[in-house]
């Protein structure tokens, strides 16, 4: 198992996404298989470099947020790769 924080798109095009989370930026393919494709300001989840699912504002927030509590400042500010 694993846990996906959610990331803002912050540029997109046909086939990926530039998409942001504490302060790094990682680019994700977008996956054909997505209901709609993302959209800049979404949040979505990526895995092994694909976006799965778009997550609804509210739900990353919180996803965010409980991040921030089990982490360290180190881990947050660590590239999660």
């Amino acid at each position: 198992m694993c846990l996906a924080v959610p990331m803002i798109v912050i540029e997109v095009n046909e086939s990926e996404a530039l998409c942001e989370v504490f302060g790094h930026r990682r680019t994700a393919k977008v996956d054909r298989m997505l209901h709609e494709p993302p959209k800049l300001g979404d949040y979505v989840l990526i895995s092994r470099g694909v976006i799965f699912r778009t997550v609804p504002p509210d739900e990353a927030k919180e996803s965010q947020d409980l991040f921030r509590e089990i982490l360290t400042p180190e881990e947050i500010a660590a590239n999660g790769d």
